[in-house]
């Protein structure tokens, strides 16, 4: 998980794909298909510029580590405006709450919540 404020940056930009999985019906037929990539994340921001709360239940896989992909269950909650909630559970739980200003990590085990600025 990030300790630093950059650090979550890059780990939130490597989540963008679980974001846009429920854009998928904007895709459509095939000719809405061909228009591009631009067309397609315009519209994407455009639908999720009108929504204001989010949830989603998504599987993360690691490659590079070992001899099978790690697997990483996990929910997502958005509240515009910029609140988010990753909640892990499985392999163990963990929790990162952010509200725009900070972010706050939690693992149970720990029994200890690190903010980040």
């Amino acid at each position: 998980m990030p300790k630093t404020p950059g650090e979550f940056v890059k780990w939130l930009r490597a989540a963008r794909p679980c974001l846009l999985l429920p854009a998928l019906p904007l895709l459509g037929t095939q000719a809405e298909k061909t228009r591009g990539a631009q067309a397609i994340a315009r519209e994407t921001d455009e639908h999720y510029n009108h929504l204001k709360t989010m949830k989603a239940e998504f599987t993360q896989l690691y490659e590079g580590g070992g001899p099978s992909p790690a697997r990483k269950a996990a929910s997502l909650w958005l509240k515009k405006p910029g609140r988010m909630r990753w909640e892990y559970n499985q392999p163990r739980k963990k929790l990162f709450l952010t509200d725009s200003q900070s972010a706050v990590f939690y693992v149970p085990g720990e029994r200890q919540a690190r903010r980040l600025p």
